[in-house]
């Protein structure tokens, strides 16, 4: 009977040894499966999936330094990465360099992460370049130094600034804005042209046009035409104020007629004993003049009226 229960005891023994050998088996399958897969997922920068495979594997195996160093180093790249949402640079820097730092750590990891803090670098060093062109285009466009201001933008705008969309949208939007003052003061420097021009050439002036019935604030325009029948027209545009008069005199002694016609949408009127037209109303508008009724000849004076 001795020897039978020392059997017994025998067979429940190596039972036991047995099922402790395929638990310990079965969770070192479960831990080396998980660290695998977690590193498969960190070569395709899914850093949230990997997360959840370390916490798997260290799950298996609670104390592995190995699990731990793994799942810290992707939790902080993730914590670098909610940094970078809120622009906070230098906040994301410290975390990927205590993630190239961890014990034990993975040399993936800290690789992606050195390259992630590089990448980042780059973008602040260029987010302050590109800031500083708009800042200095924005002081031009305030002290009335168009053209410069564009300059600066044409330097920043050629460069790729698709991580900067804000930015480029204020660019654009400030050029676009200097464009119009540049075109404006060309207008206003061709309108102080023809005004000097008039006080030159007054006495010359064609009878109907009558250059002693001029105000201070009627806008002569001159214009000849030859022989031959060419229009010699010095000013294209111009901007009138409701009320302001535009007479049209010609300078020269040839004896090709001419017609002059505008659209009468309302924004201009002919005004009576003089060669010219008084701004109505706000708007935009054509003269145009045709010498000897030839209209390949002729040429348009853009008018725009304002209060």
């Amino acid at each position: 009977m001795k020897t039978y229960h020392v059997k017994i005891r025998m067979v429940v023994l190596i039972g036991v040894f047995l099922l402790l050998g395929g638990c310990s088996s079965k969770t070192d399958a479960i831990y080396q499966e998980s660290i695998q897969k977690g590193l498969d997922a960190i070569a395709e920068d899914d850093f949230s999936k990997a997360e959840g495979l370390f916490e798997m594997a260290l799950e298996a195996k609670e104390d592995d330094v190995t699990a731990k160093a793994y799942l810290s180093q992707v939790q902080l790249f993730l914590q670098a990465d909610d940094f970078i949402k809120q622009n906070n640079i230098d906040d994301a820097v410290h975390s990927l360099d205590k993630a190239i730092t961890v014990k034990e750590g993975s040399k993936v990891i800290a690789a992606k992460s050195q390259a992630k803090k590089e990448i980042i670098l780059t973008y602040q060093e260029n987010q302050n370049t590109y800031l500083s062109l708009l800042n200095d285009a924005k002081g031009l466009n305030e002290s009335g130094q168009y053209q410069e201001s564009n300059n600066k933008l044409d330097e920043l705008l050629k460069v790729d600034l698709t991580p900067f969309t804000a930015m480029k949208d204020e660019a654009v939007k400030l050029k676009e804005s200097n464009n119009a003052a540049i075109r404006n003061a060309e207008i206003a420097q061709a309108q102080q042209e023809a005004q000097e021009k008039v006080a030159a050439v007054e006495q010359e002036a064609q009878k109907n046009s009558k250059p002693n019935t001029l105000s201070a604030d009627d806008v002569v325009i001159h214009y000849s035409i030859s022989n031959d029948g060419e229009l010699e027209l010095l000013i294209r545009s111009i901007i009138l104020k409701v009320g302001q008069r535009l007479i049209l005199t010609r300078d020269d002694n040839s004896n090709v007629s001419e017609r002059t016609l505008f659209s009468a949408n309302g924004t201009i009127d002919i005004f009576d004993n003089t060669k010219g037209m008084i701004a109505v109303a706000p708007g935009t508008t054509d003269i145009t003049i045709i010498p000897g009724e030839d209209w390949d000849k002729s040429k348009v004076i853009e008018v725009t009226v304002i209060n």
